[in-house]
């Protein structure tokens, strides 16, 4: 484990040797150069010396954070201690034809190497956390109090790890100690921090109203005296901001609804145009579409309409370790860390009411035991459970009453969710269910033979992922022209029935 510790070695006709604190990192193995002296010429030879910091062990390429460059460098607003990656040499954080892929949880995106974005495997506390959908990391981890350390692996991985080509990466959490340690924290920001956008300048002349506070502590120490020890987090996250959503040119004004509703208002393709797509702020002269109805032609006035919405963040992050030493060669910790977050009003913002709610779970439960039976032979054991719930779905309930619909001449572009999405009715990828439940027994066995290290074991898991994806359900429609809507005669159109 992760830690101090001091070498004390006695033999027959030499002095003691003694070499001391040696912190060990994580994944390191200590290479350490000892001389004994003989009994006689000396009582007792003791070292105050690390160990080099050099692998010498091994051809693994990585790169170590421990507590004090985890508390120094800058984490981004958000303050993800994966962030910590992207300062590692072979890291960006992005990759041509890849920086929109979709990665599960609050990931940050990163291509090491050259590999792809999803090649990139996460452990906390030796547990795995990957996201088995959209791949990412799953727990994700906003306070880096309590991180002990960070290790990510770019080249050379050693037989232990697998799953991924590009990068390894590592947490380990921090345990209690013999005095008692805590930190409170409360981090600030606002609209006077922030710029605006390109797509926020044309609509305000002042950066829009942002409010983030993430405030929280940490607290641990000893429940018997070298024994038993104990460390907790909390975490609050809030995120008040205000989105811009796009422009579209091409909606019908006041005018030209009162006129489409005069001469159509009945069929229900028009009733639903009508109902989710409200009038168009500002008439352009000269735009409009064209309607012929029973041998009479008609011009509908067309204009600009814009909008923004309520984006709306919501995060509580937490995590609970005991650690107890039944002697100097055994040990059995217990692990858990929690976050439960809800964002609202993001996504597409024009027309309203189609930005996306988004609920999400994450549980990390692990228990370990750690036994050392001898000078050369070394064990750990791991039990986790792991758990990940999403749900996605609509703002507005109403917009599930109709298909997606797009209207290219007014402007309705799009049927999956994204922020430039422009059409009335859901995205059809809205709304959507997951559950990620994962299982994991490890054991891993260390034996020392002379100038060789034997290491092997077994990692199980047990995986059960059930997803509810109502993708085009309520189906996808395609009227290329405002006519084409008033006759509904679609261009295309697109619909899965249920199993």
């Amino acid at each position: 484990p992760v830690g101090s510790y001091e070498v004390t070695i006695e033999k027959t006709g030499f002095a003691p040797y003694a070499q001391g604190p040696i912190v060990l990192r994580l994944n390191q193995d200590a290479d350490l150069r000892v001389r004994l002296e003989l009994a006689g010429v000396v009582e007792r030879v003791t070292v105050r010396a690390d160990a080099p910091l050099i692998n010498t062990t091994d051809a693994e390429v990585g790169v170590n954070f421990d507590t004090k460059r985890i508390s120094e460098l800058p984490l981004a607003t958000n303050r993800n201690v994966l962030n910590l990656a992207l300062s590692v040499a072979g890291v960006s954080q992005l990759q041509t034809g890849q920086a929109t892929a979709p990665l599960g949880g609050g990931s940050v995106p990163m291509a090491v190497n050259g590999m792809r974005v999803r090649s990139n495997n996460f452990t906390v506390d030796g547990q795995d956390s990957n996201n088995s959908l959209n791949t990412g990391q799953l727990q994700t981890i906003n306070n880096p109090d309590v991180v002990a350390e960070v290790r990510m692996v770019t080249n050379q991985f050693t037989a232990q790890y697998g799953g991924a080509a590009g990068s390894v990466v590592n947490v380990i959490t921090k345990s209690g100690t013999n005095q008692f340690h805590g930190s409170a924290f409360w981090f600030q920001n606002n609209n006077h921090l922030n710029s605006r956008s390109n797509l926020d300048k044309q609509l305000s002349s002042s950066s829009p109203f942002r409010a983030e506070n993430q405030f929280g502590g940490t607290l641990g120490g000893p429940v018997i005296h070298d024994k038993t020890f104990f460390f907790g987090s909390i975490q609050r996250w809030t995120d008040r901001r205000l989105g811009s959503g796009v422009s579209i040119r091409g909606v019908p004004t006041d005018e030209g609804r009162s006129l489409l509703r005069s001469i159509a208002g009945t069929r229900p393709t028009v009733q639903a145009l009508l109902d989710f797509l409200p009038p168009a702020q500002q008439a352009v002269p000269g735009l409009t579409a064209p309607v012929q109805i029973g041998g009479n032609r008609f011009n509908i006035p067309l204009g600009l309409l814009s909008g923004s919405s309520n984006i709306r963040f919501d995060d509580w992050q937490w995590s609970g370790r005991v650690d107890h030493r039944f002697s100097d060669r055994h040990s059995l910790g217990f692990r858990y860390l929690g976050d439960d977050q809800v964002n609202s009003g993001d996504g597409q913002v024009t027309p309203p009411g189609l930005s996306t709610v988004i609920s999400r779970s994450a549980q990390s439960l692990s228990a370990f035991l750690t036994s050392s039976f001898s000078a050369r032979f070394f064990n750990e054991l791991r039990i986790s459970y792991r758990r990940f719930a999403n749900d996605t779905d609509g703002i507005d309930q109403r917009a599930k009453q109709i298909p997606s619909i797009e209207i290219p001449e007014l402007g309705l572009n799009g049927a999956a969710a994204s922020p430039t999405r422009t059409a009335i009715g859901l995205a059809i990828g809205a709304p959507n269910t997951n559950f990620d439940n994962n299982y994991q027994l490890q054991d891993t066995v260390s034996l020392i033979r002379g100038p060789h290290v034997l290491k092997f074991g077994i990692d199980f898991r047990n995986e059960r992922i059930s997803a509810f994806n109502l993708l085009r359900q309520r189906g996808s429609l395609v009227y290329t022209t405002l006519q084409d809507l008033v006759n509904d005669t679609a261009n295309s159109g697109t619909i899965v029935s249920p199993l």
